[in-house]
């Protein structure tokens, strides 16, 4: 079998040692270390190419450059990984940078790879993600919303794939024994060479293999889905938060998405309460409508803000303009359909800059202030949790926006609500986020539909208001953590009963 290894550290290099015995092996990194050229030098069935893991045309000159020898790709093990301590408050421009590593480090080899296996109809794709890809633990790092990210784009491959004759398995170490970084050297942990282990016989047994090293972490899985307070607690919340979040009176919100029929009814629902609001939106004229809405029915001051959220520079600006904010809702989402395997990188990047980073920087530079918010709402679709949409890029990118929520919530949940607000639909135009959702089961609904590689949106604006106003009073009693309908909360518990499904 003809393997390709992207990643030559902890867990790459001792997977390279198990199966060089048995197989030819090509080992891809961005540099040669020493005991990886020896290594190299000693076996005649192994060959080394130097790529950038996250550089399309690296990596596809890496995987041709030994046409003659290593002319089929059997299968691919992708190792790319990396955490360092810098939270998305610290440095977003970081922040961005390791997500970039730890996300497209892997989704590039995968795509290089398919353009090899697909014409042959067969192959075998092994990533390694983490257990921090199904837990969210404190900190606000990069690494936790690119391993979720990581984790549901595999789940979704997986999905379109297999039709093809590939196939696609996830293992999920927990924390690993670091002695080859220069930069961060980490003592605890478990030895690489149990997950290289695991690794190989994952190669010579059942495909589609979701596997958990130790194995008792598949627990963190069912936990975080199944008894999310669980690990609240564990993160040093407090059991009675709730009470202090009902207490807490909001007179300035800002809501982005507000030019889109859900941030339109959130904005007129809010401006009953409020003093004072703030709409982020990308349709200018629509902001102004609601501007208008709102005047000519409450006192409520409303200032419309037409910016690109995804514009760290903007969006510091306007921070650094606003004295103060009590309450954020985050309401933007950004869909493309294209098939799994032939999105380019860019809209990988366009995707994630509107669905995860705009949101991410805008929250990290309000709690940058002297007075941070306190209480903050991340609305997120159903595709976050789901892996039968087969739309990889906006699942990705939704489940690291949540990752980031219950992240945000382990870090700073004793004094700021986090709340994630999980619909059932909501999909996206060029022009801002148009929510479609179900509140109800017996209200009747349309909703959008992917036709052709085009996001087509039908917004009901009676369901929209309906979720706007159960938003509003579950805000107001300190919820945390809202489904809308409730039934897709139950779908996810029974997924959650069949860990190894990871649905």
């Amino acid at each position: 079998m003809n393997i390709v290894i992207v990643g030559c550290g902890n867990i790459g290099f001792e997977t390279a040692k198990q199966l060089c015995s048995e197989h030819t092996l090509l080992l891809i990194n961005h540099s040669c270390p020493e005991d990886v050229a020896q290594f190299v030098q000693k076996h005649d069935n192994v060959w080394f190419s130097l790529a950038d893991a996250t550089d399309q045309s690296s990596m596809e000159a890496a995987l041709t450059k030994y046409n003659g020898k290593f002319n089929r790709v059997d299968a691919l093990v992708s190792t790319v990984g990396a955490s360092c301590p810098t939270s998305a408050i610290d440095d977003i421009e970081q922040f961005k940078s390791e997500f970039h590593l730890n996300f497209f480090g892997n989704l590039v080899p995968i795509q290089a790879v398919l353009k090899q296996m697909l014409p042959v109809g067969s192959g075998r794709i092994v990533v390694i993600s983490s257990t921090s890809g199904v837990f969210a633990y404190p900190g606000l790092k990069a690494y936790v919303p690119a391993k979720w990210a990581l984790t549901n784009f595999c789940r979704n491959l997986r999905d379109k794939i297999k039709q093809h004759g590939i196939y696609v398995d996830i293992v999920f170490p927990a924390s690993i024994k670091n002695q080859r970084s220069r930069t961060f050297l980490f003592e605890d942990g478990i030895e690489p060479e149990k997950v290289a282990i695991e690794i190989t016989r994952i190669l010579k047994g059942k495909k589609n293999n979701n596997r958990f090293v130790p194995r008792r972490y598949v627990l963190l899985h069912t936990l975080e889905r199944l008894f999310p307070r669980v690990l609240d607690i564990r993160a040093g919340l407090q059991r009675k938060r709730r009470k202090l979040f009902r207490d807490q009176k909001v007179d300035s919100v800002l809501i982005t998405g507000a030019s889109s029929e859900l941030g339109k009814r959130l904005a007129m629902v809010y401006a009953k309460t409020a003093k004072r609001l703030y709409l982020l939106g990308s349709n200018e004229q629509a902001l102004s409508e609601v501007k208008r809405l709102i005047t000519c029915s409450s006192d409520c001051k409303v200032d419309e803000v037409y910016l690109d959220l995804a514009d760290c520079r903007t969006v510091a600006s306007l921070v650094d303009r606003i004295e103060s904010v009590e309450l954020i809702i985050n309401n933007t989402e950004f869909s493309i359909s294209d098939p799994l395997d032939n999105i380019p990188i860019p809209d990988y990047e366009l995707c994630l800059n509107n669905n995860l980073f705009g949101a991410v920087n805008l929250v990290a530079e309000f709690l940058r202030k002297q007075v941070p918010p306190v209480k903050i709402i991340n609305i997120i679709p159903m595709a976050a949790k789901e892996d039968r949409c087969r739309f990889g890029c906006h699942s990705a990118g939704q489940a690291a926006l949540w990752a980031f929520t219950r992240s945000l919530r382990r870090t700073f949940g004793n004094k700021i609500q986090v709340m994630e607000v999980i619909l059932a639909k909501q999909q996206e135009n060029y022009c801002g986020a148009d929510a479609t959702t179900e509140v109800e089961d017996h209200v009747k609904y349309e909703h959008g539909c992917h036709q052709s590689g085009k996001a087509m949106s039908i917004v009901v604006p009676l369901i929209a208001q309906v979720a706007a106003r159960q938003i509003h009073e579950f805000e107001r009693q300190g919820r945390e953590v809202v489904f809308f309908p409730f039934r897709y909360k139950l779908y996810m518990y029974l997924a959650a009963i069949l860990p190894w499904r990871l649905g």
